[in-house]
């Protein structure tokens, strides 16, 4: 925003979750309205995304109602990252389930997770050996009528820090 001389001119906010649960919206009432941040998965108002009516089943089915408070998309994700992680290290890479071990499973990221969907929560993420940033595209949520509701559609983001330099 400051590059391109928006700072003064938008309401921004860039803390990564700040938006997933309506809770910083409630607090800050009115003037959370019109306020921007960038997201690397759907809103949980987007009731058309499959993931996100997924996550709302759920939600209903094993606590009785719906409340994004206690949804973290990015943790939901990790985990059937992991397990889909393991059931592919089995049944495409034929690895013996007593085998599996963390160096499996790693190698199975890299290996099978191309484009691997997420039910529209994200756009689709990648894992290679030299790249384990797997989302590489967000979008932009604006607070309107209390809710974070997308902008614009999957956008690709620049990488600005090289998988090599965190491993270090």
């Amino acid at each position: 925003a400051q590059r391109l001389g928006l700072k003064d001119k938008i309401k921004f906010i860039g803390v990564g979750n700040a938006m997933e649960s309506d809770v910083l919206i409630e607090l800050a009432k009115e003037a959370a309205e019109g306020v921007y941040q960038t997201h690397f998965s759907a809103s949980l108002h987007e009731e058309d995304v499959p993931g996100v009516k997924w996550l709302k089943e759920m939600m209903v089915k094993y606590h009785g109602e719906w409340s994004n408070y206690l949804v973290n998309t990015r943790n939901y994700l990790e985990m059937k990252m992991l397990l889909d992680a393991v059931k592919m290290a089995i049944e495409k890479d034929k690895v013996p389930p007593d085998k599996v071990d963390s160096e499996v499973i790693y190698r199975s990221l890299e290996k099978n997770f191309q484009d691997w969907g997420t039910d529209g929560l994200t756009a689709p993420l990648s894992i290679t050996p030299d790249n384990h940033g797997a989302a590489r595209m967000g979008k932009i949520l604006q607070v309107k009528g209390g809710k974070p509701l997308p902008v614009t559609g999957w956008i690709k983001a620049p990488h600005i820090t090289k998988f090599e330099d965190v491993k270090k």
